[in-house]
């Protein structure tokens, strides 16, 4: 798939098995899935207890225990040994801020929003893929036939 990145696009994202490379956005493998981003969307890397990355936070987070948006890694408790569900419950769903989650873990690749949904993300089953615009998830010259 080929894409079309206009400048426009400043704090979006796109999430897929591979992106592609663009000028001026900021690209990050995790797991199985890879993120585009484009400044100044914010990116956080988030690492269990020990030391395994598990995804990364997209947006503005604040640590409700800090009152401060959590600095390049947000280290998180133990995964190993509990049910994902609940590790998400108690790591990422007591932040605060706008945020976007994406679990990238053995057994498991969700993603998560904040409580309002403050950071658009819409999915194209066909791909696979997530994007905060539908633009970002079409082919080249797909969107005149789908926006006219």
């Amino acid at each position: 798939m080929k894409h079309v990145f206009p400048t426009t696009w400043r704090g979006q994202f796109l999430i897929a098995e591979s992106v592609p490379d663009v000028p001026d956005a900021w690209r990050h493998r995790l797991r199985k899935l890879e993120i585009l981003g484009f400044d100044p969307l914010q990116k956080i890397l988030v690492r269990d207890a020990a030391g395994q990355c598990v995804g990364m936070l997209l947006g503005a987070p604040v640590d409700a225990r800090t009152g401060r948006p959590p600095e390049g890694i947000y280290q998180a408790g133990s995964v190993a040994g509990e049910d994902i569900g609940a590790f998400v419950e108690r790591e990422i769903m007591s932040l605060t801020g706008s945020w976007l989650f994406l679990l990238d873990a053995p057994g498991a690749r969700r993603l998560y929003m904040d409580a309002a949904g403050s950071l658009p993300a819409v999915y194209r089953p066909e791909t696979r893929s997530v994007a905060a615009t539908s633009l970002l998830l079409l082919e080249p010259g797909e969107e005149r036939a789908r926006f006219r």
